[in-house]
């Protein structure tokens, strides 16, 4: 089990911290990774999985995320915080997947 604390997201005056925790679980005989969340822990829950499976001379892999955030905003920056916030994880999630796809073995 891990415990994360990430950096801030967020606009400024008004950056939020997400802190999760999740239980990751390995199925070496079947090439895969699973995590679930850790309940009470934080303010986000995070779990998916990954399975990597021998293709020709290389290796496919599938990756599946979910995520729940409980963003703490004033209902009077909520209009402005939820949507950045949602938008960073989403830029940090493409920055993974892109990263991930130029790994070569």
């Amino acid at each position: 089990a891990y415990h994360w604390t990430m950096a801030p997201l967020g606009p400024p005056g008004a950056r939020v911290r997400i802190v999760y925790a999740c239980r990751y679980h390995r199925q070496p005989a079947d090439r895969a990774l699973t995590w679930t969340p850790i309940a009470g822990v934080g303010n986000a829950a995070f779990e998916g999985g990954a399975r990597l499976t021998p293709e020709g001379a290389g290796t496919a892999g599938t990756l599946r995320l979910a995520a729940t955030l409980q963003i703490p905003a004033p209902a009077w920056t909520r209009g402005l915080v939820v949507p950045a916030v949602q938008h960073e994880m989403a830029r940090m999630t493409d920055t993974f997947l892109e990263r991930l796809a130029r790994v070569e073995g």
